[in-house]
């Protein structure tokens, strides 16, 4: 059910691409966090997350505590069943989506590796189907999913705006550089999708704040179809989710 690293190809440098060890820890994660899913009694359970020894070090599921989907048009965006990411020349305008999870245990002290996973549903299906490539950055101030938009960051119970319309790569709004970039390709069945985020997670340990991450498209403003994704009320098979690796 997950795409293998083949469907999920780097267009730049600055692309992560995954090592030999890197690419087995990913796919142990897979494993193990299914395994959580199945088996819950052989996880430890806290708030909604869980820890599994995985004989490396303990892994961490951190459930996704607000998602939401910001697009122009729309003054509020953020309860429904879906995070879009991408744009039609148009159409309904460019889209970009937001995630915070929970936080990282404070017994982990030496974190190894975060990986984010959404779950892709579909390339809306009006336009023609183009790659797209995602890259994730670090968010910087707080914001609330049911009053935020492309302009604001919360509505009340003050009106609090971003620096930049969409979230400004400024680090103001959002941390300039990406986590690194993923391009996704027309034709990928519905399956969970991973993006290395151990630099953000790591960041959060050191004591940034815990405000999330932005998944955009590099070409939001190319012509072509957006790419959908399950928020965490879509259903509970299809769960946003953190797995954080951590040393004994």
């Amino acid at each position: 059910d997950y795409l293998s690293w083949s469907q999920l190809l780097p267009m730049t440098d600055v692309c992560f691409v995954p090592s030999l060890f890197e690419a087995s820890l990913i796919k142990m994660f897979r494993s193990v966090s299914w395994l959580c899913l199945v088996l819950l009694f052989l996880c430890d359970e806290s708030n909604g997350m869980t820890q599994t020894d995985t004989g490396m070090g303990y892994l961490y599921r951190l459930e996704d505590t607000q998602d939401a989907w910001i697009e122009e048009t729309f003054s509020v965006i953020g309860r429904g069943p879906l995070m879009i990411v991408g744009g039609q020349s148009g159409g309904p305008p460019k889209k970009r989506s937001l995630v915070q999870f929970e936080d990282i245990p404070a017994n982990c002290s030496n974190l190894i590796s975060a990986q984010m996973y959404f779950y892709f549903l579909w390339y809306q299906a009006d336009l023609t189907y183009i790659p797209r490539t995602l890259q994730v950055h670090q968010i910087i101030p707080s914001w609330i999913e049911t009053q935020v938009s492309t302009i604001y960051r919360q509505t009340s119970p003050s009106q609090i705006l971003w620096s930049q319309s969409y979230l400004g790569l400024d680090n103001k709004d959002a941390v300039w550089y990406s986590q690194g970039c993923w391009t996704l390709y027309p034709g990928l069945t519905t399956s969970y999708v991973s993006f290395d985020v151990t630099e953000a997670a790591r960041n959060w340990k050191q004591g940034d704040p815990n405000n999330g991450l932005l998944v955009w498209a590099t070409n939001e403003d190319v012509v072509g179809s957006e790419l959908r994704f399950a928020s965490r009320r879509y259903g509970v098979t299809t769960l946003p989710y953190l797995n954080v690796l951590c040393a004994y």
